[in-house]
C-alpha cells in the first residue's frame, strides 16, 4: 500500500485531479450501465396522489380535479355577472 501512496505522490497535481476524475466517470458509467433500476419505469416519474377519505367517501384525484375545476368555473361566471346574480352564484359556490 504504501507503494502506492509513494507512487501517487510523485504525480503532479492535474494528474491526481484528472485521475480522480476519471474514476468517478467509471464509477457513474458503470452504475448507469449494470446497477440503476431497470424494468422500464422511470423512477422520477410522479404518480397521482392516492385516494383519501372525505366525509366517510373516498374521492379519487379525478373527480377532485373536476370539482375544482367546476367551482373555478361557478367563480369566474359570478364575476362577470350582475350584483345580484354574482351573490346567487358566489351562495352556490360556497353551498358545493
Amino acid at each position: 500500500m504504501s507503494v502506492a501512496i509513494r507512487r501517487l505522490r510523485q504525480l503532479p497535481v492535474r494528474g491526481r485531479w484528472g485521475g480522480a476524475a476519471g474514476l468517478a466517470l467509471l464509477v457513474f458509467l458503470a452504475w448507469l450501465i449494470f446497477l440503476r433500476p431497470q424494468g422500464g419505469k422511470n423512477p422520477l416519474a410522479v404518480a397521482p396522489p392516492p385516494s383519501r377519505p372525505a366525509i366517510g367517501r373516498l374521492i379519487t384525484y379525478d373527480e377532485y380535479r373536476a370539482a375544482v375545476a367546476g367551482a373555478l368555473t361557478e367563480l369566474q361566471a359570478a364575476s362577470t355577472a350582475s350584483e345580484d346574480s354574482r351573490k346567487k352564484g358566489l351562495e352556490a359556490t360556497a353551498a358545493t
